[in-house]
């Protein structure tokens, strides 16, 4: 919450009259945008000049000028924005004693009746000002270079709606300068254009320089305005949580804003940003407790109300993605921006089931949405290289992309193929389900498979297997360990003289799960000493095990030979 101070509009006119001989003014950090809406806007700015006041106007109308609120105890000025028309692009200038600013641009997002059906934020983590210049390479080359039209600037409130930080924004909280000169000074020429929408991480503390610069929606709990909050965007909604703080409040407003966005029918996906990591394959040092039970509610939310929600967030600087088991809860770690990068065998890594992909480079994050029937939310990883190679941000360095579609159909059930009604010799048995099939014509992201003793209970499986091993892709320490696997098949180690009962369900590219196929049942028994199936789970009478028991044959069919020519 932020202290004003409010100078009387005749005072701030005289001052800028007194002062006019001045060409521009005096800003310590340039104009920036944030707290976007429907209906309002913030613009803010720091500078000595005195007489601060916004002119803003739509074009082709005359412009209104709006007086400017200070931060108590800074130089820090805001102008907040209300009762403007939704969808509609906005210019407005500085005025101080020194002069009048540069004219800059903000668009308001638009509202349920508006033609605009479709957005697109940007987000990235981690600008901690280890390597400014790759803050600024991601703002100039990267976001305003590829997202907006022609690569100009001006041209970026029509093509994004907002941008997303997930904490860390300097290497120190204290430092005021680091904002000034690091963050802010790198992000300017975008930040004049789209509103920032922060979340606190732990080197954003102490975080009063964080609450001084950045004005944001109020709709947190009292006492912690600004730490926590929520803003919609179309059908999407964006909730910003402080995982730097363990504090009930949040977790009490958290539930209870969940309850509301399952309820309102305005909302058809939530994304949650927060810094810290839940899990991380590079860096699992960085891994945070508070951070799971927020993942664990939003999954809970997704489970309950049919709602597609993800998590972004930062802390361990590399980039993963991938997505909960049983719900459409996706996982993106959008770093890193500026901060050092985590590269593999720094820290013993971890290969977790829910990331599909996990990549030591510079990048940020696009999520272009849509509303509608085709409602449906894409996201893409733009990558500019790391410490020895420099990608420049161009279309052919897209290194990963995936689409949630909620007109999207999920799959066939499988049949289980084999084994059925059999019996198996050894305990190293391969399942095996039949081709996959998409109504959509979608590709095979994974399976999951379950094997049990007793027959339709699978609350206990003694085998359950999803993820790192069952998907057709998982880029882990640079290679992709899945290339060239069947994922319609599985091999399972069990125990010998025991009946099983297994099934299996698969996944589409658009994160839905068919139905689970119908149960097959086999049983397993040990393997004879003199067969050549003892590798286990081969089927009777395949190419296989008939070509090893020939190999098998080969030298007592020689011997034959040889005594039967020395009798002759």
């Amino acid at each position: 919450m932020h202290l004003r101070i409010l100078f009387p509009a005749a005072l701030l006119i005289a001052i800028l009259h007194a002062g006019s001989a001045f060409a521009a003014p005096s800003f310590v950090v340039e104009p920036y945008l944030q707290n976007p809406g429907t209906d309002r806007m913030t613009v803010a700015w720091e500078t000595t000049d005195s007489g601060n006041q916004l002119e803003v106007w739509k074009e082709g109308f005359p412009p209104q000028t709006v007086p400017a609120v200070r931060v108590i105890g800074r130089d820090i000025w805001y102008a907040s924005l209300t009762g403007l028309e939704s969808n509609t692009t906005y210019l407005y200038r500085v005025l101080t004693s020194g002069g009048a600013g540069a004219t800059y641009r903000f668009r308001t997002w638009p509202a349920a009746g508006d033609a605009a059906d479709s957005a697109k934020i940007v987000a990235f983590s981690d600008s901690q000002g280890d390597w400014v210049s790759r803050l600024e390479d991601i703002c100039q080359t990267g976001i305003i270079g590829q997202e907006c039209l022609d690569g100009l600037a001006e041209n970026c409130p029509e093509d994004i709606a907002a941008v997303l930080v997930t904490g860390d924004l300097v290497r120190s909280g204290a430092e005021v300068d680091q904002y000034r000169n690091e963050f802010f000074a790198s992000c300017a020429n975008l930040f004049h254009y789209v509103p920032i929408l922060p979340a606190i991480g732990n080197h954003d503390d102490p975080i009063d320089n964080y609450l001084a610069y950045f004005i944001l929606p109020e709709n947190g709990t009292t006492g912690r305005l600004e730490q926590w909050y929520s803003a919609d965007l179309l059908n999407l909604r964006l909730i910003t949580l402080n995982s730097d703080t363990l504090d009930g409040q949040q977790w009490v407003w958290f539930q209870n804003l969940l309850s509301d966005s399952c309820s309102d029918p305005g909302v058809d996906f939530v994304l949650t940003q927060l810094h810290h990591a839940c899990k991380s394959e590079v860096w699992p040092p960085g891994e945070n407790l508070q951070a799971c039970g927020f993942v664990s509610w939003l999954e809970d939310f997704t489970f309950d109300c049919g709602k597609p929600s993800g998590h972004l967030y930062g802390h361990t600087h590399a980039y993963s993605r991938g997505q909960s088991r049983d719900v459409t809860h996706l996982w993106v770690n959008v770093a890193v921006s500026a901060g050092d990068i985590d590269f593999w065998g720094e820290e013993p890594p971890r290969d977790y089931n829910e990331f599909q992909v996990s990549l030591s480079q510079y990048g940020f994050v696009v999520f272009d949405l849509s509303r509608g029937p085709g409602a449906s939310l894409r996201m893409v990883r733009r990558t500019g290289g790391d410490d020895t190679h420099y990608y420049g941000f161009t279309d052919e360095t897209i290194s990963d992309e995936f689409t949630i579609d909620a007109a999207n159909h999920p799959p066939g059930a499988p049949q289980p193929l084999y084994p059925a009604g059999v019996e198996v010799q050894g305990a190293s048995v391969t399942l095996q389900g039949s081709a996959f099939s998409d109504p959509d014509g979608d590709f095979h992201l994974e399976s999951h498979w379950q094997v049990t003793t007793t027959a339709g209970d699978y609350a206990t499986p003694v085998a359950d297997a999803w993820g790192n091993k069952t998907r057709f892709q998982n880029i882990y320490q640079d290679q992709d360990t899945q290339a060239g696997v069947d994922i319609t098949s599985y091999r399972v180690n069990l125990a010998l003289d025991q009946t099983y009962t297994w099934r299996v369900r698969y996944r589409d590219e658009h994160f839905g799960w068919s139905d689970w196929s119908e149960e097959a049942s086999f049983a397993t028994v040990p393997v004879p000493p003199w067969s050549p199936a003892s590798t286990g789970g081969g089927r009777p009478g395949s190419a296989s095990t008939l070509l090893n028991f020939l190999i098998l044959l080969a030298p007592a069919a020689a011997l034959f030979l040889r005594l039967r020519s020395r009798k002759a």
